[in-house]
This record gives structure tokens, sequence and C-alpha cells, in this order.
């Protein structure tokens, strides 16, 4: 079944690095389609493996939305928990997974705001879908989609926050260790504007969405070794045309196999951003006429996941990232971030308990307090920490209840609050 955790897309996230919100941010690089053919031996480790790779790619260069999809997503994907009596078929020709779920929730200071919390109830609903061929053939489909919506009840939120991911992956196995591929993903993500200044009219909406196209080519070695090399090309598109851009990124990993599905991944990514329309900005934030914006983000990652038992009842997920951003100016968008996570989850044939604390730390070597230059640079600390429990009732349906928890502190007040979310749902695996 797929359980979404509270809290980064799965390995996820390079943390993005916004000019007036430089935390929060989620890299939203287009969920990059990275279904493969699943062999009948180790499919479902194969999928949760895959769905999490899925998760992983987010890689944009704009938007305030971290936080924003944790609570949305819910539970951390790279604890997907499937085990083989859910696959039905040992030997299946295709592979799919379907989830849907309704619920309600309330959540305090929803803009993780400094200066006025907004605190509201809301209701949310949740599809999910993953489907993979799995014929012995040359050839390899896949299919992922995940739509989202959730209704918030205060006046000042009249729109819902809705978020749309869709990826198709297509592969040819060129040899028993070599595979090549293409991946196309489709990413929307509609917010509220974490800037807005609370009126008696409405809390404004962002609109974001992005494309990407790449290509793969896999190759695996003996004792569970396996490398990729990837390219893709993206386009970010958003209602304020001054922030679109056209990006190209490039990445390496080496991943090791061991133990009961167990794995540990290292991964080097570089990625260019080319904005269509955004100026540079100068010391003090001020835009630079007749320029043009662009940023370089470099990031090394490192995962591990690992099964302690063998019936997957007890996993954990080890994340650490180190990220770097340069603008193409004097360095007003600059930023050196490290995130660790660490999550772990317990299952029983009727009950689930999952968990995950995450620590951000993001430096701003240029930008200073209050434009003075003998004062400390800009930093930001982000703790946050979630979990949740689900209850099987009978056949597919299942009850969940997840909390999750924010604290930002900082040397600046206007990025010091503190957030928090409850959701109690019903659902269905099929």
């Amino acid at each position: 079944m797929l359980n979404w955790a509270v809290n980064s897309l799965g390995t996820y996230i390079l943390i993005k690095l916004n000019n007036c919100t430089p935390l929060k941010i989620v890299s939203f690089s287009l969920m990059i389609f990275s279904v493969a053919v699943l062999s009948p031996k180790n499919s479902s480790a194969e999928a949760v493996n895959q769905i999490s790779e899925l998760t992983a790619n987010i890689h944009s260069d704009d938007q305030d939305a971290e936080q924003i999809l944790d609570a949305i997503i819910g539970e951390d994907p790279s604890l997907i928990t499937v085990s083989e009596d859910e696959i039905l078929d040992p030997e299946p020709d295709a592979l799919s997974f379907f989830s849907l779920n309704l619920g309600a929730g309330s959540e305090k200071n929803v803009l993780d705001s400094s200066l006025t919390e907004l605190d509201s109830s809301f209701t949310y609903s949740r599809f999910d879908y993953y489907y993979s061929q799995q014929k012995n053939s040359p050839y390899g489909f896949n299919f992922f989609v995940l739509a989202e919506n959730r209704d918030y009840h205060d006046d000042l939120l009249e729109e819902d926050e809705r978020l749309l991911i869709t990826q198709l992956q297509g592969r040819l196995n060129l040899s028993t260790d070599s595979v090549v591929g293409i991946k196309f993903d489709y990413f929307m993500f509609q917010y509220f504007d974490q800037n807005s200044e609370l009126t008696d009219l409405s809390v404004s909406m962002i609109n974001n969405d992005e494309i990407a196209i790449s290509s793969f080519w896999e190759l695996k070695a003996e004792s569970g070794w396996k490398g990729t090399l990837e390219g893709a090309i993206l386009q970010n598109r958003t209602e304020q045309t001054d922030e679109d851009y056209q990006g190209l990124k490039f990445a390496l990993s080496i991943q090791k196999s061991y133990g009961l599905d167990s794995n540990s991944v290292i991964t080097f990514e570089s990625i260019k951003n080319s904005y269509v329309e955004q100026e540079i900005q100068d010391e003090n934030g001020q835009f630079i006429t007749d320029t043009k914006l662009e940023t370089d983000i470099s990031s090394f990652s490192f995962k591990n996941h690992h099964v302690w038992a063998a019936n997957n009842a007890w996993m954990t997920q080890t994340n650490l990232t180190v990220i770097s951003k340069k603008d193409n100016g004097i360095g007003y968008l600059n930023s050196q971030g490290i995130e660790f996570s660490e999550a772990v989850n317990f299952k029983t044939p009727f009950w689930k308990i999952f968990a995950k604390v995450t620590v951000l730390n993001t430096d701003y070597p240029e930008r200073v307090l209050d434009l003075v230059r003998d004062k400390p640079n800009l930093n930001i600390v982000l703790l946050k920490a979630s979990g949740g429990i689900e209850k099987k009732i009978f056949g597919p349906f299942f009850v969940n209840s997840e909390l999750m928890v924010t604290n930002s502190e900082s040397n600046d007040t206007a990025e010091v609050y503190d957030s928090a979310s409850l959701i109690l749902s019903i659902g269905a695996n099929f």
C-alpha cells in the first residue's frame, strides 16, 4: 500500500533557496519517471525503491513549498511498506497499486508566518496510482500519478491547495546488466503565498508547474552494485513570468544493495537554471536592470535504506544532503545547506507506526542582516518532527492519524516561527 509520511518527498529535496523566504522551499524537479521492469524475485522491494526514487528528483529553483508539500503528501515514500501478499501474483505480468484517502485535519500557522498566525481546519482527498509492466520483454513501461486537494475552512483561505504529480517512463534492456530509458514528468502545485499580507479579502495563491524530459543509463555490476547516469531538461512556469526558467540537470548515482532488501546510495547532482525575465539582485536585494539571472546548484547526498527483519517489520531510512547554490551576480542568492533526517517504520499485519525527524541548516554568506556588513550573515535552522499510526480495519480499508510539528530558528526574526498540523483519515489500498 502507498503510505506517504509527512516530511520530505523521499530522499528527495534539494533545498530551494528563494529570494524572499529562503527556507522551506522544495526543489521541484518533477518527479522524473523512474519506474522499471520489475523482476518477480524482488518485485515488492523494487517497487518500493522505484516509487521512492520517483519522489527523489524534485529540483526546482523557486517556490516556497517544501513545508506545504510535506503537510499535503503525508507519509514518507521512502518508507512505503509493501508485503509480498499485497503483490498477489508472485510472477505477475504487471504490478500496480491504487490508493484513495479522505480525511480532515487542523493546522496551526498555515502560512508559517513569524508575525500573524492563521489557523484553520481543513478537509482533504488524495488519489495515487502506480503501474509497471513486467512481462519478460526487453521493453518496459511505467506510470505514476498522485493528485491531492486540500480545502481550508478559514474565510481568508478561499481557494484550495492542489497538487498533481505524474511520471511516465519507457525502458529498454540492452542486456541483463544494462538499461537505457527516457522519462517524462509533469508537476503542478497551487498553494498559498506565504508572503501574503492578511487583509479582509483573502490570501493570494501561487500556481507553479514544471515539465521535465530526461534520459538515463543504468549499469549493474556484481555484488549488488549499480550506477545510474541521468540528464534532463526542464521548464518551470508560474503566473509571474519573471520567475519562469529553463534548466539542465546532470546526475550520477552509485547504489550498493545488501542484506534483506537494504541499500545505500550516493548521488552527485548539478543543475543550471536560466531565468526568462528575472534580473540579478544586488547586495541590498534590489534588481539590476538589463540583466538575466542564472543559478548553479550542486549537491551531494547519501541515503541508507535498511530493513532489519525478514518480514520488513522494521525499516529505517537515513538521509544526508549537502547543497550549494550560486547566482551569476554578486551572490545575493548564494547559499550552503546541509540536511539530515532519520525515519523509522514499524508494521504488523494490522498496525503501522512511522516517525521522522529532520534538521536543515542553511547559510547565506552574502546576505547580511539589516543590510549592515558588520552584522552576521543570514542563517536559518529548521527542525521538523512527524509521526503517525495506521490501523487496518478490514479488507483494503484503514484509518490513519498523522502529526507534524515544525520549528524555525534564525538570526532574522522574520524567519522565526512554529507550526503544526494533525490529520485523521480513512482510506483504501488496492
